[in-house]
């Protein structure tokens, strides 16, 4: 039998919002606290969450994991963009950027009940503590590096739509 564990973050989904601990490292050393009480546990990351669950290798090695997989995270991507990207946009219109990044994330079209409850949640965080937590001064080679060094199974997880489909075949990656 299997057992899943999903993990609401600092600041995020139900969990508290406290007044500091909006660091890529902090929230790894929250997810190693976590896999010292289920060691072995296979760690499943998708974006922003695939960057720290990388983190939590690098800072703390793989010994508790049982493998790795990251999903559409930015691992494989050259450097950001010049405009600041998704934080550009935060900065600009905090509230539009989220409403945006909820609508895309979900294949289908969430109720409206859900979708404002989910933005509502997005916004407790202060805007500041929501940008610290983009991994801005990792270089990316740290995790190309950490994926080089696993020993455990590792799978890197891409969701096919048609704006990831265009970028892929046009660097001739399908």
């Amino acid at each position: 039998h299997w057992r899943v564990i999903a993990l609401n973050l600092r600041g995020q989904g139900r969990s508290s919002v406290p007044l500091q601990g909006f660091h890529i490292d902090r929230r790894a050393d929250d997810i190693h606290e976590l896999l010292k009480r289920a060691p072995g546990s296979i760690v499943v990351g998708w974006s922003l969450g695939a960057l720290e669950a990388l983190n939590v290798v690098h800072r703390h090695g793989e010994r508790l994991i049982a493998g790795l997989m990251v999903v559409d995270s930015s691992i494989g991507e050259g450097p950001p963009s010049a405009s600041g990207g998704f934080v550009g946009e935060l900065r600009a219109d905090r509230a539009g950027a989220l409403d945006a990044f909820l609508k895309a994330i979900f294949a289908t079209a969430q109720p409206a009940r859900l979708h404002d409850r989910l933005l509502r949640q997005a916004l407790r965080m202060p805007l500041e503590s929501s940008i610290a937590l983009f991994p801005s001064t990792v270089p990316r080679e740290q995790w190309r590096d950490t994926v080089r060094g696993l020993r455990k199974p590792f799978a890197y997880v891409i969701t096919r739509s048609e704006e990831h489909t265009s970028e892929l075949q046009s660097r001739g990656l399908i």
